[in-house]
């Protein structure tokens, strides 16, 4: 079973400038978030929720709306 791990490092930036720079970065393909946004799914999607965790990706389940 391969591991699919994934390593971030966060930072507090104050300024506008570094959410402008962390957006102009996302934009241009060059940090790719995708890997890091949950997958949020009803719990009645509990297998293709498990599915997805098995494939490294995170989940969160809405027990209701």
């Amino acid at each position: 079973m391969t591991n699919f791990e994934l390593e971030l490092v966060g930072s507090r930036g104050k300024r506008p400038s570094s959410y402008r720079t962390a957006l102009r970065l996302m934009q241009d393909g060059r940090v790719d978030v995708t890997q890091v946004q949950p997958r949020v799914l009803p719990i009645e999607k509990w297998q293709q929720g498990l599915d997805l965790v098995a494939k490294g990706r995170k989940v969160v389940f809405e027990l209701a709306r």
